[in-house]
C-alpha cells in the first residue's frame, strides 16, 4: 500500500510538472478520493457505498466544528469574504450576538450547510475530479480534502444563513400574531378612565414600538407583556435567557428614552400624577 501511494504522488507531480512534494495527509486524502471513485463506479446505490460514507462522516465531525467555533467567534464573516461568495453575508450585530449565545442556531446551520455542501462536494468534486492538489497558486501549499470542503461550506453559507433567518423571522412573526392592538393596550393598563392623559402618552407609544419592532423583538415584547418569565420566553421562542435579557434590556432603553422626551414636554402633568395619594413612585 506505501508503494501505491509514492507511485501516485509520482503521477501527480509528473501532471503538475513542478515536482511538487505533497503531505503526508494529502496523499492519504488522494488515495481515499481515487478509492471512493472505484466504489462509485462499481455501487450504482449510494446507500451502498461505505468509503464515501466514510469520508462523508470525517469531514462532517471536522467541518462541524469548524463552523461552531467560527460562527461563535464571529469570525465567520471575514472567513466568507475571502472565499468570495456569490451571495453576501450580512449579518447585523443582533445576528452575530445570536450566534455567539445560542448553541442551537449554530447548530442548525452547521449541519445545514455541511448537509448542502457535501451534497455538490460529492458529485461534482470528487467524482468529477475536480479537486487537484497539485493545481494551487504558486507559493501556496496544496489544500487537504478537509480545508477544501470546509472552503466550499464557506462558500454555501451565506444561502443557507438567508433561508434559516428567513425561517426564524416568520417564526417570530406567527407568534407575535396572538395579540392584537386593543388587547396590548389592555395589557398595557392605559385604557382606564382614571389614567392621565400624560400616562396614556407614554403607554401607546410603548405600545407603537412594539407593534414597530422586528419579529423578533416583537414577539419577545408581546410574550413580555402578556406576563411570561424570561425563562418561559426563552424556552416559547427557541432562545437562550441571555438573548432574552438583552432584548428586554435594549428595548427598555429605548421606551425610557421615549419617556424622557414626553417628560421633557410636559412634565407637570407627570409630576402631578406622581405626587397623588396612592401612586407609588
Amino acid at each position: 500500500m506505501a508503494k501505491e501511494v509514492i507511485d501516485l504522488s509520482s503521477k501527480q507531480n509528473e501532471q503538475g510538472g513542478e515536482g511538487m512534494k505533497l503531505s503526508e495527509k494529502v496523499l492519504r486524502d488522494i488515495e481515499m478520493v481515487e478509492g471512493v471513485r472505484r466504489e462509485a463506479a462499481r455501487r450504482e446505490d449510494p446507500n451502498r457505498r461505505p468509503l464515501a460514507q466514510h469520508l462523508a462522516s470525517e469531514l462532517f465531525g471536522y467541518t462541524y466544528n469548524r463552523l461552531h467555533g467560527k460562527m461563535r467567534s464571529g469570525e465567520i464573516v471575514s472567513l466568507v469574504q475571502q472565499v468570495k461568495s456569490r451571495v453576501p453575508l450580512v449579518l447585523s450585530a443582533g445576528g452575530l450576538d445570536d450566534l455567539h449565545r445560542n448553541r442551537e442556531y449554530r447548530d442548525e446551520l452547521a449541519v445545514r450547510t455541511i448537509g448542502e455542501a457535501w451534497a455538490r462536494f460529492y458529485d461534482r468534486v470528487l467524482l468529477a475530479g475536480k479537486w487537484n492538489p497539485q493545481q494551487v497558486e504558486e507559493g501556496r501549499a496544496p489544500a487537504s480534502l478537509k480545508s477544501y470542503f470546509f472552503g466550499m461550506c464557506l462558500l454555501h453559507f451565506p444561502r443557507v444563513y438567508v433561508g434559516w433567518a428567513a425561517e426564524q423571522e416568520d417564526k417570530f412573526t406567527a407568534r407575535t400574531r396572538g395579540m392584537t392592538s386593543d388587547e396590548l393596550e389592555v395589557a398595557l393598563g392605559y385604557r382606564s378612565e382614571q389614567t392621565p392623559e400624560l400616562i396614556a402618552k407614554v403607554c401607546e407609544q410603548v405600545r407603537i414600538m412594539i407593534n414597530a419592532a422586528n419579529p423578533r423583538i416583537r414577539s419577545v415584547m408581546t410574550l413580555a407583556v402578556e406576563g411570561y418569565t424570561q425563562a418561559e420566553i426563552a424556552e416559547e421562542l427557541n432562545m437562550t435567557v441571555p438573548m432574552v435579557e438583552g432584548i428586554l434590556y435594549r428595548f427598555r432603553q429605548s421606551a425610557r428614552s421615549k419617556v424622557f422626551q414626553i417628560w421633557q414636554r410636559e412634565p407637570h402633568e407627570l409630576l402631578s400624577f406622581a405626587q397623588k395619594p396612592g401612586v407609588e413612585a
